[in-house]
């Protein structure tokens, strides 16, 4: 995922973001990121994050007596420098990323450290401090650090999953976290704690959607289940974005569920229902409410060789064509659905295909059409035989730009 240049002096918001995107994926694109993606907003009152309840007695986080000492120094010198910084960020109607505090950051996560077995350990202790400007520590160590041992490890990944479900409402960090422990392993026998936290009515939709859109589990397929069925808007929006990891193991599932979502009154869940069905948006996108963090990524889904089946592409085809018809407004799914799914991939049946090219030719040769530029990329990019069509359009003055950029790759 790509990172600012700028990240370690100015702010390490966007490189929190590409690291807590990184992850294990199965094939197809990992990355497709538009400025005009929607993404998932719960609203919630801005209150301060409350404390976190410890998820045992005694002394616990920055105290607790089983950390590493070296390891535990670096997180107060830390503290130290920055964590008036990281505390004036909570302040306010909408709460900035933790990370302002550059070099001081980067100055930490290059301290020496312990063991794998010793580090987790200790970092896992963090995520049970009262402190929120701890716990984040310990968040973001811990994707960044890239040490597996939680994935895999009972103690470890049930300790991390009790301390998510004592997160207090409003909190900045609960959707990185959850994003994080969606990378816990079913070898680490938690699955029966991770689906009673995220279908439980009490915890944040943070957690719920940031979980739901990047675990690739049969747990997390589970989840997608429930809040498929939930009625609850904003977690069907989970489950249509859910279903992009379950495609593999309950392809007929998906694509049914998303054939059924693309008319809806919520038109989040309707671009990406056509965004996955038709193959051409593999990547989901969650935010955190609280907080600036977010994370855009993708793989999985429908892929050359394994797309969904012909009735269900027609009725894409066909709500793209409404759509359309009836001057319903553009966005990106909608032509990256027609171009880089049902043009590009060679499995989409010969009538989808012909349909879909049709179609993209229609929202080319109508002017005005705001998204006339892109639908001519989508179709030279995806079915290049058309190079020399895009090239009547050179002296059109809302294509021309297009034509040129076309033919400068071309070249």
């Amino acid at each position: 995922m790509k990172t600012s240049s700028k990240l370690a002096a100015v702010v390490f918001l966007t490189g929190v973001i590409g690291l807590a995107c990184r992850r294990e994926e199965k094939g197809g694109e990992k990355i497709v990121a538009e400025d005009d993606s929607p993404k998932e907003k719960p609203k919630h009152d801005a209150k301060p994050a409350p404390a976190a309840t410890p998820a045992k007695t005694g002394k616990v986080g920055l105290d607790d007596p089983t950390s590493d000492p070296s390891l535990i120094a670096a997180v107060k010198k830390m503290l130290t420098t920055c964590g008036k910084r990281m505390d004036e960020i909570f302040t306010g109607t909408k709460k900035h990323s933790l990370w302002t505090c550059g070099d001081d950051w980067k100055s930490f996560t290059t301290t020496k450290i312990p063991d794998e077995k010793t580090t987790t350990s200790t970092l896992v202790n963090l995520l049970e401090d009262p402190d929120v400007k701890v716990r984040a520590v310990a968040v973001y160590r811990l994707d960044e650090w890239g040490g597996g041992l939680w994935r895999t490890d009972h103690a470890l990944a049930a300790r991390m999953i009790a301390a998510l479900k004592n997160e207090g409402p409003h909190s900045p960090i609960d959707g990185s976290w959850a994003r994080l422990v969606s990378r816990i392993r079913p070898e680490a026998g938690v699955d029966d704690d991770l689906e009673k936290l995220m279908i439980d009515p009490a915890t944040q939709l943070d957690i719920k959607l940031n979980y739901v859109a990047w675990s690739e589990t049969e747990v997390a397929h589970r989840v997608t289940k429930a809040f498929a069925d939930s009625g609850d808007p904003t977690l069907v929006n989970g489950a249509v974005q859910g279903y992009l990891h379950s495609f593999g193991a309950h392809k007929a599932e998906a694509c049914s569920y998303w054939s059924s979502h693309l008319e809806t009154p919520d038109t989040t869940v309707n671009q990406y229902a056509f965004g996955h069905l038709t193959g051409g948006w593999t990547g989901n996108t969650t935010s955190d409410s609280e907080s600036e963090d977010s994370c855009t990524g993708g793989g999985g889904g429908p892929e050359e060789g394994s797309v969904c089946s012909e009735a269900d592409l027609q009725m894409a085809l066909d709500v793209a064509t409404k759509t359309f018809d009836t001057g319903g407004k553009p966005n990106a799914f909608l032509y990256y659905g027609l171009g880089r799914g049902l043009v590009k991939l060679k499995s989409t049946p010969p009538a989808i295909k012909k349909g879909a090219i049709a179609l993209l030719q229609k929202m080319v040769e109508t002017k005005g059409y705001p998204d006339r530029a892109d639908a001519l990329k989508a179709l030279v990019e995806n079915a290049p035989s058309y190079e020399a069509y895009a090239h009547k359009f050179a002296g059109d003055s809302e294509l021309k730009e297009a034509v040129a950029e076309l033919e400068a790759k071309k070249d």
